[in-house]
């Protein structure tokens, strides 16, 4: 076996140990749903909850804007005001 193979093998097993590590103590963790948005609002949806901000005329044709699993609700920030 070559010195690449076994250091590709050492990261695999400190990553499976790790995540074990992570599951064990978050469990099953779960924090209620929080507006950080000074005028969004929680949407209680059949899968969880959702925090929406509503912006602009209310008799404009609507857009909806969804950002990545990893962002945040202000990652649109900078898109918005264009849009208004």
């Amino acid at each position: 076996m070559g010195r690449k193979t076994e250091i590709a093998i050492g990261l695999v097993l400190v990553l499976a140990v790790l995540l074990g590590l992570n599951a064990l103590v978050t469990g099953a963790e779960t924090k209620s749903a929080e507006t950080t948005q000074p005028d969004g609002r929680i949407l209680g949806l059949r899968g969880g909850a959702l925090q929406v901000v509503e912006r602009g005329p209310r008799e404009a044709p609507p857009i909806v804007l969804v950002h990545c699993f990893t962002c945040a609700i202000d990652w649109w920030d900078g898109m918005i005001p264009r849009l208004e």
